[in-house]
């Protein structure tokens, strides 16, 4: 659900399912799975950057987060920031953007899970 002014600014909820594979290190090398599913929920907002170039953008965001960990300790719960930039190109009303991000989760049990992530999104404008 998000509340957009087209090509300028918009808020909204996100939630992300993110599934891959992690590295643990210290005292949680034997107790997570090579695989992880991280499930996020927050309030994101984004900002078109239209006196540099009007296609770049930036996303900033803070949520819940919740920790699958497919290793022999319960689900973990925390927060997270988001960060991330791109670029929205525009095809006949359609955008098109490409995004790069960085989110930071700090989760119970000192857990700090730090990702990465690309992502493609598809908007409709009249």
């Amino acid at each position: 659900m998000w509340w957009e002014k087209p090509r300028i600014y918009s808020i909204g909820l996100a939630f992300n399912p993110v599934i891959g594979s992690a590295r643990a290190s210290g005292r949680y090398d034997t107790r997570l799975s090579n695989k992880i599913k991280l499930i996020t929920l927050g309030v994101e907002g984004k900002y078109y950057h239209r006196d540099i170039a009007p296609s770049l953008f930036s996303r900033l965001g803070l949520g819940y987060t919740r920790l699958n960990t497919g290793g022999n300790i319960d689900d973990i719960d925390g927060y997270h920031v988001y960060v991330g930039a791109g670029w929205e190109f525009d095809v006949k009303g359609v955008g098109i953007a490409l995004e790069m991000a960085f989110r930071q989760s700090r989760l119970e049990q000192g857990v700090v899970v730090n990702s990465i992530t690309p992502s493609l999104g598809v908007h409709f404008y009249r």
